[in-house]
């Protein structure tokens, strides 16, 4: 059962900003959210997902909304693999990380993809080292760039990031 609080639907709010100025594809426009585990991060990207569900048009498929957990470990290709099985790319384990971008890119664009939502940002800082991920990083930035597409992300607040925009969730420190 999701319980709609003023927190949840301020951030459904910004998210539909983001999702507004998408179809714009002016780029450049994006949104952190962060909070503690269990405070509704991942009901609230799902839940506006949901409003935006893939459909089938004239030209294949339609996905406006990707939504994808960042794998625990990532890598650049295992990061691009779940991009495309969340594409419902069926061989999304094959290639290199040129060729998965390649084919996400190009994905992205006939599907009319317009927002990338990344659940568990923070698994893209390691905290062991405590470093950021940059290859990964980086990697997300240029696909955003070649698809003018706009980034959605919600993590713990260690992945908290001083550039971004970031929506205080509640329990958020």
């Amino acid at each position: 059962m999701v319980i709609r609080h003023t927190a949840f639907a301020e951030v459904q709010q910004r998210i539909k900003q983001c999702f507004a100025l998408s179809a714009t594809k002016a780029g450049g426009e994006g949104l952190a959210i962060a909070g503690k585990s269990g405070t509704g991060k991942t009901c609230v990207l799902k839940s506006f997902q949901s409003n935006h569900r893939p459909t089938r048009g004239p030209d294949g498929a339609e996905i406006p909304v990707l939504y994808i957990s960042v794998p625990a470990k990532p890598t650049v290709k295992s990061h691009a693999g779940a991009m495309l099985a969340a594409l419902g790319e069926p061989d999304w384990e094959r290639g290199t990380e040129n060729e998965k971008l390649r084919r996400l890119s190009i994905l992205m664009r006939i599907a009319g993809t317009r927002v990338m939502m990344l659940d568990e940002f923070q698994h893209l800082y390691d905290q062991g080292k405590r470093q950021i991920k940059f290859n990964v990083v980086d990697w997300i930035k240029f696909l955003i760039d070649e698809t003018c597409s706009t980034l959605v992300v919600a993590g713990l607040p260690s992945c908290r990031a001083s550039s971004m925009r970031t929506s205080n969730w509640p329990g958020a420190s």
